[in-house]
């Protein structure tokens, strides 16, 4: 939630000068910080709005932020996060948001080893994100969770970058592709699953 306030105090006359709109931002969720993100990124910002974000608890990002416990530092808050590659605003805005933290960093390949990190911070989205084109999830068939595993189609391109939206024809052809990967992926895994009992029970328990 944002609230304005719009103050009818009279101007400033002696530095002849508008005093500041301010902003309360209620909450630190993904939409408050982007709305935040927005409206500080305004050329001048500094000299129009007071910008405030009030959020119960010490940790950002709402249900994009994560956390990890000691001592083994399993993600429990949240789980993982996993972009995909049609996120093009949300990309947009955190190569945008590293670029000003970072302005000398150069871009490097995306995934490389190690990231680089200045101060706690990774430097642009190349070495905050890892490319992983097959994943997978489990659904309950027959009273048993049966995994769903996925091999997403790639290009060269990077998310952040922007560029031209794909054909239809080209999206029609790579969710054939998706389809016909995604039959054969589920009848491997329900064939695994029937030849491994002992070991798919031992994973999901």
């Amino acid at each position: 939630m944002i609230i304005i306030n719009n103050s009818d105090r009279p101007m400033n006359t002696a530095q002849k000068t508008p005093r500041k709109q301010k902003i309360a931002i209620l909450g630190g969720g993904v939409g408050a910080m982007t709305s935040a993100f927005q409206i500080t990124s305004e050329p001048g910002w500094q000299d129009r709005y007071e910008v405030t974000v009030y959020q119960m608890g010490w940790r950002l990002g709402g249900k994009g932020a994560s956390g990890r416990r000691a001592p083994h530092w399993r993600i429990e808050e949240h789980g993982l996060h996993i972009w995909l590659g049609f996120y093009h605003n949300a990309f947009r805005m955190m190569q945008q948001a590293l670029t000003e933290l970072n302005p000398e960093a150069a871009p490097v390949a995306v995934g490389h080893t190690p990231p680089r990190i200045a101060q706690g911070v990774f430097l642009l989205c190349e070495d905050a994100f890892e490319p992983h084109s097959y994943v997978g999830a489990y659904e309950a068939f027959d009273g048993d969770p049966t995994p769903w595993m996925m091999q997403m189609p790639t290009n060269d391109q990077k998310p952040w970058q922007g560029g031209a939206l794909p054909s239809l024809w080209s999206y029609l052809s790579e969710l054939v592709q998706l389809l016909l990967g995604q039959a054969g992926e589920s009848v491997h895994a329900r064939v695994y699953r029937n030849e491994h009992p002992i070991h798919h029970h031992s994973l999901i328990g």
